[in-house]
């Protein structure tokens, strides 16, 4: 993937070095930083108000790469309401 580079639909490739716990329901997760296959960095607290998903996939997991066209155009719908997509592959450069 690159879902969609330029409309913050986001491709992490580099391994994070995250100490985040699980998230909780009804509870806010850790913010974290990752940075993207272009090298620019974004941290999770730059969404702050914004509807948010958040992502893990990987290319050798073929239910991953079948539900990519539905990630996609559930974000196209609704990015003008703020929605956004966070992609997150952490295992493949």
């Amino acid at each position: 993937m690159v879902l969609i580079g330029a409309v913050l639909a986001l491709a992490f490739s580099s391994t994070p070095n995250l100490t985040v716990g699980p998230a909780q329901i009804g509870k806010p997760i850790s913010d974290f930083t990752l940075t993207d296959i272009n090298g620019a960095t974004h941290k999770l607290s730059d969404y702050k108000g914004h509807p948010i998903l958040i992502n893990g996939w990987a290319t050798w997991c073929p239910p991953c790469k079948a539900e990519m066209p539905a990630l996609l155009e559930f974000y196209l719908k609704h990015k003008s309401e703020g929605f956004e997509l966070l992609a997150i592959n952490s295992g493949e450069s």
